[in-house]
């Protein structure tokens, strides 16, 4: 007869702890993070089959809280044709209230890019945009936010 009490107390105490968690996560407010500018792109390796792309980019994260990277599905586009999905080889980690620059490496499809750069080089500047969704962890809960940012690059942003 003692124990019901005992497991009364527990569960209660359980669904009050997972109550408080739910009421903390719901409360928390998401502004969204933002690209804030390109710095440099270089070129870390350009063969027939692999590309790698080394890009310098700002964050910009105006919550009161970090902000976890989990999972990308973003394609690269060059003057709107698509250059392929973009795979970003780093774990990032937005600090709270946070405006830095991230150093990220790009895998994307190295036929479609390696196609592109005579049209980069006869044109001097291109418009290059990433486009897509992110998942992200904020707080206690995955959210995914949409992706869509575009930018003139011209040669000068490429440091080879």
């Amino acid at each position: 007869m003692l124990q019901k009490p005992i497991l009364m107390k527990k569960i209660n105490l359980f669904l009050s702890v997972a109550l408080v968690l739910l009421c903390c996560n719901a409360c928390m407010t998401y502004k969204d993070i933002r690209a804030t500018d390109i710095k440099s792109i270089k070129p870390l390796s350009v063969t027939f089959t692999s590309v790698k792309i080394q890009i310098e980019l700002g964050i910009e994260n105006p919550n009161n809280y970090a902000i976890s990277l989990k999972k990308q599905n973003v394609r690269a586009y060059i003057n709107g044709n698509d250059v392929g999905e973009i795979r970003i080889e780093e774990q990032l980690r937005l600090p709270k209230k946070s405006n830095q620059i991230y150093t990220l490496t790009l895998v994307p499809d190295a036929a479609k890019v390696v196609s592109a750069l005579p049209s980069i080089m006869i044109m001097g500047n291109v418009e290059a945009q990433l486009k897509g969704s992110i998942k992200i962890k904020a707080g206690y809960l995955p959210k995914t936010i949409a992706v869509d940012l575009k930018k003139k690059v011209s040669l000068d942003d490429f440091q080879f």
